[in-house]
């Protein structure tokens, strides 16, 4: 059972992280806190598996906390948790580390979703038959097998996604690949996707391998609308959509379909890479 901590300024905030957590049986909460003071320290004490962490808080910030707890080298999990939305500081919690982002107010089963997937990624990070032996293997003949099964995976997701043939997706593939090779090669299962793009950028600008997989990220994105438009029970959109994208932005565009006027709906790169990767270890 993973160990889970919660920090937010908002005590009904936090009462109902505690809940979802306890009645899904998510993991067990180590300590809960309602500002930023203490953070790092309690943070390390503790040392959860998962953090759950408000981006506004008293006396220091989630993003200023978490930039510490790397620097001190903590390898637990970071989920953010905020009202707020804007596109640069969200981009930037994840930049900083963040492994999903929960917009307020909370959603439950988005909570339960996220947290179960957060676990699988700790699961699959610790798992050397799973990646490094799939990437830096000491016999050959077992690394064309776990390639195999890795490419089996992250294909089966891609077709359900519909996006399987579109222009890019090797792209996207490469940098799947590119992701787990950086995961396996850090201690904490750190990467940088500006790395994964510059690898698999072959002399082009990585700027445009970065749009590319954007153009076909965005296409999954428009598929699970559309498919949610019809029936928000459908399990491809039960399995997916809260996992790869913001539920929020997935309603927003849902409502755009009746009126062009409404806003559009985002996607984060990030976001969709670990959701595929959790998956991927999910259906092994």
């Amino acid at each position: 059972m993973k160990t889970i901590m919660i920090i937010d300024d908002d005590p009904s905030i936090v009462k109902m992280l505690s809940m979802i957590i306890e009645d899904n049986a998510l993991g067990k909460i180590s300590a809960t806190l309602g500002s930023g003071e203490y953070a790092v320290d309690e943070v390390l004490f503790y040392k959860p598996d998962i953090l759950l962490i408000d981006l506004l808080l008293p006396v220091k910030d989630g993003i200023k906390i978490i930039q510490s707890l790397k620097a001190k080298q903590y390898s637990g999990k970071f989920i953010m948790i905020s009202q707020v939305e804007d596109e640069q500081m969200i981009s930037k919690a994840y930049k900083e580390g963040t492994l999903f982002y929960i917009s307020k107010p909370i959603n439950a089963d988005e909570v339960a979703s996220l947290l179960r997937e957060v676990s699988r990624v700790i699961d699959l990070e610790q798992s050397v038959a799973i990646i490094q032996g799939a990437l830096m293997p000491l016999a050959k003949e077992n690394t064309v097998d776990k390639k195999v099964d890795i490419y089996a995976r992250m294909n089966s997701i891609l077709v359900e996604l519909g996006i399987s043939s579109e222009s890019g997706i090797e792209d996207l593939k490469s940098v799947l690949l590119d992701v787990l090779k950086q995961k396996s090669m850090s201690a904490e299962g750190t990467y940088q996707l500006q790395q994964s793009y510059e690898h698999i950028a072959r002399g082009q600008n990585a700027r445009t391998v970065e749009q590319r997989i954007r153009r076909v990220i965005s296409k999954a994105f428009m598929y699970l609308v559309e498919m949610g438009y019809d029936d928000l029970y459908h399990p491809v959109f039960q399995e997916y959509a809260s996992l790869l994208f913001d539920l929020k932005q997935i309603k927003m565009e849902i409502r755009r379909i009746d009126d062009q006027n409404k806003p559009k709906g985002k996607v984060n790169i990030k976001r969709f890479i670990e959701g595929v990767l959790a998956i991927m270890n999910k259906i092994q």
